[in-house]
């Protein structure tokens, strides 16, 4: 073989290069012997699984080691050849050069489940075709996982995020054989679309493998949180749940920082009146302001202004301060536009749980009046309200829940309790020992009547808590794990609310003590 000047081989006697068309002077050297091996062979990773319809690759990595420029062809050989394909199949490579080829094996229904299956890949140079170099590797074709014999976590169970949400996924296989499962992701929410690769989880004995899980809202909004819930499954008898948070485009606390700017700017615009009519202004203690004719003057009051802020800080799903002073309907404050409608007659624009005088509140006579909320259906929750109860004792008098046969959050002459009856309890059915229905968690301590107080549940997980003025007073572990329903407000499954009703917040999670107390103080 002799080299033209361009470095391509040729035939020895050759007088025209067949490669770069030019000719070849009798001055043309020698191609020099390829040394050994002509180049080397790896394969990355050389131990794969695969399920019997599933697909798994490694990476063949040749390197040229020779002085020369070859040509390689590549062929697969071994009990998994069958069902095995390279791309490509032949590789041209400069002196030192690195090339790679994808093996990709794509089992069919002849393929032997639970058996290892040895393949070899071997690269063959032109130049010296009889100085082939290889690279072995070991397919093993995974069982479908028994049932009951593999766990399973989706870490966060929950993601946020304005425009995806990101989950991984991560099968164990505590076996002693490899497995193969199929990770599937469903959702009843049209809003979102869940993606989840690879779609295919092959696993080791005694190995885990983990799956991307991605959540893609299909729109975006400005203000507020929307949840979007979905499943995901790796074996018949292995599900979890997760749900992404999505956050409106302009962040809460940046609107929190908006209002309070411009509550300041007021503030500095009202002081820029009359000397004489600031002198003649003192402050009551209240909070308000006396002038020098005996009359109020409203300053905003802390209390209103400091606790909204302590609420959206933590991001609602739903808060109606309910303290519209006319009309029928309840805004929602959280900025998720869960608007809310006064039932049977409302009285408006009563004296609110702050001092501050615009602090409205509504009234409840105890027989029809409530306010009808968009359905809300949680997991994991808190519920918070200021109550005033009326002096007379009820026991049904509700701060909210189903309107029909269901949960409801009452008091039972005073007491405050989560009562949650089965399916086929009857209505008005009370907790009786030996009975079906039963309240899931009651209060030790009394209601003061004419007093407003700060009434607070969480439930996270089994573990359910009640605070009452920023501080917890019962807390219980238990078996209930039904969703907590809310239709309604001041009414539950019976009853009405008699009395005066403010400032009620639900969250998708567990506030924990700090943040209650937080808004306790921010009053």
């Amino acid at each position: 073989m002799i080299l033209c000047k361009n470095g391509h081989l040729n035939p020895d006697g050759a007088t025209y290069c067949a490669v770069c068309k030019v000719y070849i002077d009798s001055s043309a050297q020698a191609a020099p012997v390829a040394p050994q091996p002509p180049a080397v062979a790896t394969l990355a990773p050389s131990t794969l699984i695969v399920g019997a319809s599933g697909e798994a690759s490694c990476e063949l990595r040749l390197e040229n080691a020779s002085g020369v420029s070859d040509d390689y062809g590549l062929e697969l050989t071994g009990q998994a050849a069958g069902f095995g394909s390279l791309q490509p199949a032949d590789l041209s490579l400069a002196p030192g050069a690195v090339g790679t080829s994808r093996l990709t094996f794509r089992p069919d229904g002849s393929a032997p489940l639970g058996g290892e299956l040895p393949f070899e890949v071997v690269a063959r140079s032109r130049l010296v075709p009889d100085r082939p170099v290889s690279a072995q590797g070991l397919l093993t074709i995974a069982v479908a996982a028994p049932k009951g014999s593999l766990s399973a976590e989706l870490i966060p169970q929950t993601s946020k995020g304005r425009t995806a949400g990101a989950h991984v996924l991560t099968v164990h296989n505590p076996g002693s054989t490899p497995v193969a499962v199929a990770v599937t992701a469903a959702t009843s929410d049209e809003a979102v679309a869940v993606d989840v690769r690879p779609p295919t989880l092959a696993i080791g004995p005694g190995e885990s493998a983990s799956a991307q899980v991605r959540v893609r809202p299909r729109e975006s909004f400005w203000l507020g949180r929307r949840i979007h819930r979905f499943r995901v499954t790796a074996a018949p008898d292995l599900a979890l749940d997760g749900a992404m948070a999505q956050r409106g485009r302009i962040p809460v606390l940046v609107l929190i920082a908006l209002v309070a700017a411009l509550a300041a700017l007021g503030a500095f615009l009202a002081t820029r009146g009359g000397t004489s009519e600031r002198e003649a202004v003192t402050t009551d203690r209240g909070g308000g302001t006396t002038d020098g004719g005996g009359g109020t003057t409203d300053t905003g009051g802390a209390g209103g202004h400091s606790y909204r802020s302590e609420v959206l800080k933590d991001d609602p799903i739903a808060y109606w301060r309910l303290d519209e002073s006319s009309g029928t309907i309840a805004a929602d404050s959280s900025g998720n536009v869960k608007k809310a409608h006064y039932v049977g007659g409302v009285t408006l624009g009563a004296n609110g749980a702050f001092t501050s005088q615009s602090d409205s509140a509504a009234k409840f006579d105890g027989v029809d009046d409530w306010v009808d909320i968009p359905d809300v259906t949680l997991e994991d929750f808190t519920l918070e309200a200021w109550v005033q109860l009326s002096g007379a004792i009820s026991s049904e008098d509700a701060i909210g829940g189903e309107v029909t046969r269901g949960q409801d959050v009452n008091f039972d002459n005073r007491r405050l309790r989560i009562f949650q009856p089965p399916a086929d309890c009857a209505p008005g059915q009370q907790h009786i020992p030996g009975e079906r229905c039963w309240d899931v968690l009651v209060s030790g301590i009394q209601a003061a009547p004419d007093r407003w107080t700060q009434w607070v549940i969480t439930r996270s997980g089994s573990t359910l808590r009640l605070y009452m003025d920023g501080s917890q007073i019962s807390a219980e572990t238990l078996p209930w794990k039904d969703p907590f329903h809310l239709q309604g407000l001041a009414r539950g499954r019976t009853g009405f609310l008699s009395g005066f009703l403010d400032e009620v917040a639900i969250y998708d999670h567990a506030l924990d003590a700090s943040r209650i107390r937080a808004h306790f103080n921010a009053r």
